[in-house]
């Protein structure tokens, strides 16, 4: 199978830009998009929440939003994971978003102690 850089193959359309060589999270989120179904497809990613903050990726983070992509955004507490003080975030992705629901996004944040509730990784 041959290497394919998101310069030479153009995806459908939810792809909105290259984002900057030294940041990958948002051609990840662009490679699950192309995944899902035209008409039905839907996806949960987590992140790190300093994927929202980046200016480098701001065009294409703008872009994403505006194409209707995004439905949410959530923002989970510090600590949830085990061993790691890390906030993360959970972008909520669809394909196609039903009228009532175009040019939303709900946007949800928690800054609330996790202590007792933890997910393990491994």
């Amino acid at each position: 199978m041959e290497p394919c850089s998101l310069r030479e193959r153009p995806l459908r359309p939810q792809h909105v830009g290259v984002p900057p060589q030294n940041a990958a999270d948002y051609a990840f989120i662009q490679h699950i998009a192309k995944a899902l179904a035209p008409t039905t497809g839907r996806a949960a990613v987590l992140l790190p929440h300093g994927v929202l903050d980046r200016l480098s990726e701001a065009d294409v983070r703008a872009r994403m939003v505006e194409s209707g992509l995004v439905e949410a955004v959530i923002g989970m507490a510090p600590g949830l994971f085990y061993n790691s003080g890390m906030e993360a975030v959970v972008l909520v992705l669809r394909s196609l978003k039903t009228k009532e629901r175009q040019g939303k996004v709900l946007s949800s944040t928690r800054k609330t102690s996790t202590s007792g509730f933890r997910l393990s990784l491994s």
